[in-house]
């Protein structure tokens, strides 16, 4: 019974996931083409606030234990790397493809990034051996 109960929260955080995700991107359309706000700038102020808000529920969850991944100097390289080299330069090119195009466009290109990723890995797989 508790599995079906986790299937169902999982569905529901991933239905409220691609929502949030989908009126981001509109919203991002609206201000960057109408009101002349840079990408970046969104990008910042976006990510800031998600993970000030990602940190208190952290704290509250896990009861001040939420540093406790800076311990290790590996753990913080990685973290460093993935943010800037996966979720920043996802985010920022997404952002970049709404404001000069639109929203919808942008959002089939995201989804289409592990297709390439996935082609990109095989011709350097196949190009090594």
């Amino acid at each position: 019974m508790s599995s079906n109960k986790n299937i169902m929260k999982g569905i529901l955080w991933a239905t409220l996931a691609s929502a949030f995700w989908g009126i981001s991107g509109t919203i991002l359309q609206f201000v960057s083409q109408d009101a002349d706000i840079p990408a970046g700038w969104f990008l910042s102020v976006r990510t800031l606030f998600s993970g000030i808000i990602l940190l208190v529920i952290s704290a509250i969850a896990y009861r001040g234990k939420i540093f406790n991944v800076f311990k290790d100097r590996k753990s913080i390289l990685c973290i460093l790397g993935y943010a800037i080299f996966g979720l920043g330069a996802n985010l920022l090119s997404f952002f970049l493809s709404v404001q000069t195009g639109n929203a919808a466009s942008a959002t089939i290109l995201q989804y289409l990034a592990p297709l390439f990723i996935l082609l990109g890995g095989f011709f350097l797989y196949a190009s090594s051996t």
